[in-house]
């Protein structure tokens, strides 16, 4: 799992990308920071078949206007060139939903 920036989604439009989990996140996010064991474990279970990345929005302001609209976190599946928000859930995201969305591909909206 590595921190990236904009200029890393332009391979998300140069062939085939990996499918990738992508977390936007702020340091000063209790709920971001309570996250980060989960996010680390679902990263390394399914590191073979899903790159995971993360996007500090404080860094990278362009991207957390374009991507985090409704705020940190957000959790996005990128998949057969399609990018979809795995949806933040009454209770918040905890490694169960999180995985379960992802390999079922539930609880994704456009």
């Amino acid at each position: 799992m590595k921190k990236v920036n904009k200029k890393y989604f332009k391979r998300f439009f140069e062939g085939d990308a990996k499918p990738h989990i992508i977390k936007l996140f702020s340091n000063n996010c209790h709920v971001c920071v309570d996250l980060k064991p989960d996010f680390a474990k679902l990263s390394s279970e399914l590191s073979k078949d899903y790159e995971s990345v993360l996007v500090d929005v404080d860094e990278e302001p362009e991207l957390s206007n374009l991507l985090a609209e409704d705020g940190v976190p957000t959790i996005y599946l990128f998949k057969n060139g399609s990018l979809k928000e795995i949806k933040y859930p009454d209770d918040g995201y905890n490694y169960s939903y999180l995985k379960e969305s992802i390999l079922k591909e539930i609880n994704l909206e456009d």
